[in-house]
């Protein structure tokens, strides 16, 4: 998985906001107790995470939390 940041200059993401978990070749979502929520969307249905409750996002599902996005993607 890559990971890169860019400056939040809007501050919609806490430090504490999502638990990202690898699980196999499904990521684990969990939202932390965020103030601005996590969303996964699965071919095109997006669901809100239920905060302490981990959810299983599958390759090609898009994790939206804050503003950011990011795309769950094997290898």
């Amino acid at each position: 998985m890559r990971w890169w940041s860019s400056r939040d200059e809007t501050r919609t993401v806490s430090k504490t906001h999502v638990r990202l978990e690898p699980a196999g070749d499904v990521m684990l979502v969990t939202d932390r107790h965020s103030t601005n929520g996590v969303v996964v969307i699965t071919a095109g249905i997006a669901t809100r995470c239920r905060a302490g409750e981990p959810m299983v996002a599958g390759p090609g599902s898009v994790v939206r939390f804050g503003d950011r996005e990011m795309q769950v993607r094997r290898g």
